[in-house]
């Protein structure tokens, strides 16, 4: 589902860059009539815009196993196949709710006396995030310990999609903090004192593997 008018248009603006060399669904993206609009999007049931559903699945999907002459292109979102061919980030092609996942930006309302404060919060996307139906889900949520074995902090490794979720100047105050976290842990570590040991399950689960 887009999130607003400016995610959708986003997603078509890169949609226009794609080939059907690269792209299994090129031809049922096509307009109806020359000069129309890509068909890549519906409503759904909500009344939602959303990614067009194609073959019980998203219509920038390439299937596992898919062949035909003249394509090349490989499984997996093909919006995030043309970010790695033009070396831009998939932030800039994918709709927003493809491209935040595994993290969750969510609002919430505080009340302090007589003042209301709105605060924005950065999380994880776990299964229970979406409700019912939410154990189907495991396979790109944070309690697959698949999610768990980056080379890198989270803070580090998704610092793009974390400054675009909360800005440049609370990144930064983000990561000056996590910085000092990680240095404390190493200085623990160092010393065999058991400080700043607090593991998500997943991550000991992937440990394990």
């Amino acid at each position: 589902m887009y999130t607003d008018e400016d995610d959708e248009a986003r997603t078509v603006k890169a949609a226009a860059y794609l080939t059907p060399e690269m792209w299994q669904f090129y031809n049922e993206a096509r307009p109806k009539k020359p000069g129309g609009p890509l068909r890549i999007s519906e409503k759904d049931e909500d009344g939602e815009r959303k990614t067009r559903r194609v073959e019980d699945g998203c219509i920038f999907l390439n299937r596992k196993g898919y062949e035909a002459e003249g394509f090349t292109g490989t499984f997996g979102c093909v919006l995030h196949h043309v970010a790695q061919r033009d070396g831009k980030h998939f932030a800039d092609t994918k709709p927003d709710v493809c491209w935040q996942l595994p993290l969750r930006r969510s609002f919430e309302t505080r009340e302090y006396g007589e003042r209301e404060y709105s605060v924005t919060v950065i999380g994880e996307y776990e299964r229970l995030a979406w409700g019912d139906g939410g154990d189907d889900f495991d396979w790109y949520c944070t309690s697959n310990s698949d999610a768990h074995v980056g080379a890198q902090p989270v803070y580090i490794s998704n610092k793009y999609e974390l400054e675009l979720l909360m800005g440049k100047d609370a990144y930064a105050e983000l990561a000056r903090l996590c910085d000092v976290r990680m240095e404390h842990i190493r200085d623990a570590a160092a010393r065999s004192l058991p400080l700043f040991i607090i593991q998500h399950p997943a991550t000991l689960a992937a440990q394990k593997k």
